[in-house]
């Protein structure tokens, strides 16, 4: 599904070049949670040996999905704080629907709100998993070797 929301925005991206800075910054998270994956799977469960350009891969896109966190709390706090602005695009939202649509207003801020809290949550158990990832990694530093042959 993330991996589709990322081709998706790219295709939206070369329409809006401003887009690009974002969707590279999605991709990062895409990227950080496959390769963390990886890691816990093969390295920590399997005892499987990674080359060092692998734990440098997982420590920039955990940080790329740490400028993630930021960039969109930033932006929620933003339109969190302006009432205006979630009022304003509710009522746009509420615009768009045909006529006789069921979705009041005040539904659909009820439903943007929760989306800013399920995506808060979301933010903040990602932050958790990579300070955790990146313990482990340290942790783990026997797993990355300069050369994998066996």
């Amino acid at each position: 599904m993330a991996v589709i929301s990322v081709l998706l925005s790219i295709l939206i991206a070369l329409a809006n070049p401003e887009l690009l800075i974002e969707t590279f910054i999605l991709l990062t998270v895409v990227l950080y949670t496959f390769a963390s994956f990886l890691f816990l799977q093969k390295g920590i469960k399997a005892n499987q040996t990674f080359k060092v350009s692998f734990r440098d891969f997982i420590r920039v896109n955990a940080f790329g999905s740490i400028i993630y966190v930021g960039y969109n709390l930033w932006k929620m706090y933003q339109i969190w704080f302006d009432q205006s602005g979630v009022k304003k695009m509710a009522k746009d939202i509420a615009g768009l629907q045909p006529s006789g649509s069921m979705l009041s207003e005040t539904y659909i801020l009820t439903l943007l709100k929760a989306g800013f809290l399920f995506s808060l949550f979301y933010m903040l158990a990602l932050v958790v998993h990579i300070v955790i990832t990146l313990i482990l990694v340290k942790k783990h530093s026997n797993l990355f070797v300069k050369n994998t042959e066996k």
